[in-house]
């Protein structure tokens, strides 16, 4: 049992430092992606609404589709840490009311205790945790940015 208390430790620390030496790149490569979702969609459907869609057309899809693989390479790793993550609390949680001898089942709960009290997180210099949310939220600010480009550029930039 002291074991995974060693190892529990391990990994909360690999993740602080992870989010500690990691964020600054990966804020800027987010960001990035952020950008590139909202300028290749923009010049995609404005050579869809000009009615040809060409070789440039083609080519602005595998961007997208290229830039939406980029934020899932960032963001999937980290959701499935932790995924894992709930999974193995719900587990130390099933085995603290499970018959043991005392020392167990004190350990047992102090390791409980430590996964309801210090969760992990993975975050870009503390602005936005990196799970599954981002990609939403990230649909959301893309969406929202090609309205507007479209609005200051009127009917769809003819």
């Amino acid at each position: 049992m002291i074991e995974l208390l060693k190892v529990y430790g391990k990994i909360k620390d690999s993740v602080e430092i992870i989010n500690s030496s990691a964020s600054n790149g990966v804020l800027l490569l987010i960001l990035s992606c952020l950008l590139h979702l909202v300028v290749t969609p923009y010049f995609l459907l404005l050579e869809i609404f000009k009615g040809k869609f060409s070789f440039f057309g083609t080519l602005q899809v595998l961007w997208v589709l290229g830039h939406i693989g980029r934020l899932l390479i960032l963001v999937e790793p980290c959701q499935n840490c932790l995924d894992e993550y709930k999974i193995t609390s719900s587990l130390i949680s099933e085995m603290a009311l499970l018959e043991f001898d005392k020392e167990t089942k004190k350990l047992l709960k102090h390791f409980a205790s430590q996964f309801f009290y210090a969760e992990i997180s993975f975050h870009a210099c503390g602005f936005f945790a990196i799970n599954r949310n981002l990609l939403t939220s990230v649909c959301g600010a893309v969406t929202t940015y090609l309205v507007i480009l479209f609005q200051f550029n009127g009917n769809g930039g003819n």
